[in-house]
This record gives structure tokens, sequence and C-alpha cells, in this order.
């Protein structure tokens, strides 16, 4: 009996280490918008600069602090915040933060590599394409503008269930609001395959955009990029 008990407790611990972590559908995109043609899958050699929008703390009391500061009634009154003031106002709880590196990290994606943005609430670190897919369960492609413009873009993507809360969205996905370059500019002048995401004037997800929380949302650049490769020796 007391073998048995040993062998059910180990067969426990064995599930508990090896079950998957289940994951949730966290957005999708359900249609391609007008001008843009879906392409090619994205080149396995790729490297994303992935962004994971964090959910922001104390955004119930934006309203209230920004009265305090702008009614002439207000001890306040005039005492405008700083960008770190705003920064630190509403930041991600360190929950969420921890949460969210705790799963980066499980994907082999940690360390060093991930890096919290001054506004503190992005962490932000730098993909290969199949680490991307697998981490969100996704598959990405390359779109075309009849522009001729390129774009990356998934329709749908997952993450852990129990992160849901923690995380607003994640970047690049299925946002396709791809701001277009002028005719006629050139590749370099444009960033080369960097492509500037959404309009500044657009305001997205639930909280504000980092270092404005009464202002528009203003997202991170996007683009990839592929890995400098050495010369080989040439063959006598």
């Amino acid at each position: 009996m007391f073998f048995h008990s040993l062998g059910v407790v180990g067969a426990l611990a064995i599930l508990a280490v090896t079950s998957p972590v289940p994951h949730a559908l966290h957005e999708v995109r359900t249609a391609i918008p007008s001008g843009w043609e879906k392409r090619e899958t994205l080149d396995r050699r790729a490297i994303l600069p992935m962004k994971v929008a964090l959910a922001q703390g104390n955004l119930d009391k934006g309203w209230d602090w920004l009265k305090d500061v702008s009614q002439p009634s207000s001890a306040n009154y005039g005492k405008h915040w700083s960008a770190k003031d705003v920064a630190e106002a509403f930041a991600p709880s360190q929950g969420t933060v921890d949460a969210v590196k705790a799963w980066l990290a499980s994907a082999g994606i940690d360390g060093p590599r991930v890096r919290q943005s001054q506004s503190l609430n992005w962490l932000e670190f730098s993909a290969t394409v199949d680490e991307a897919e697998e981490l969100l369960k996704t598959r990405y492609n390359v779109y075309e503008h009849e522009s001729g413009q390129p774009h990356i873009a998934c329709e749908e993507y997952s993450i852990p269930a129990h992160l849901q809360e923690h995380v607003e969205f994640v970047y690049p996905t299925v946002h396709f609001d791809a701001k277009l370059k002028a005719r006629g500019l050139s590749e370099d002048a444009a960033g080369g395959l960097a492509v500037e995401k959404r309009d500044p004037d657009s305001n997205r997800g639930r909280g504000w955009g980092p270092g404005k929380p009464w202002g528009p949302w203003k997202p991170p650049g996007g683009g990839w990029r592929m890995p400098k490769v050495s010369a080989r020796p040439a063959i006598q």
C-alpha cells in the first residue's frame, strides 16, 4: 500500500511538470483591410522586435489625479507631473511583471533578452519567427499593400489563460493599422523594412499611452530585420 501511494504521488508529480499550460485566444482579426494582400509566410531567419503591453495600474484614479492638478480650487493646482511621475503612477503591478517574465522564461526568453521600457508598461525582446510563433501559438505572414509596402501580421494569437488579466496585447500580431509610406520614398529613407504602425491620433486598448495617461495611445515602432550573416570564404 505504501509503495502504491508513492507511485501515485510520483505520477501526479510528473503530470504536474509535463502538463502544458492552457492557452486562451487573446486577439483575433477577421478580415484583411482593403488594399492589402496576404503573401508568403515570414522568412524563418527573420527576427521580430516583440513587445508585450502590460496591464497598467491605477487607471481608475486617472481622472481624479487630472482634476487635482487642473482645478484652481485644488491645493495641487498647476503642479503638473513629470514623465517619471506618470510612469510610476500607472506602472503595472510587480505581480504582473513577474508573471509575464515567468511565461517568457519558460519559453527560453529570459535574462538580458527581456527589458522593461522606461515607461514601465512594456516588456520588450527580440525573437526569431520560430520562437514568436511557438510562444503565441500562431503563424506569421508577410502582407503587401497595393503600393508595395510590406507588413507583418498574424490572424490570431493565444497566451496562457492565467495571463489574460496581465497582458493588454502583444505586438506585432493582429494589428493592421500600418501607416503607409509616401510613394516614391526610398527604402533607406523609410528605415529599411521597418513599418511605422498606427495613427498617433487613434486610441487603443483599455489604458492610456506610456507617458501620456490622458492623451492618445502611441505604440512602439514595428518591422522586422534579417540577421547578419558573415561572409563565407571563397572556395578555391
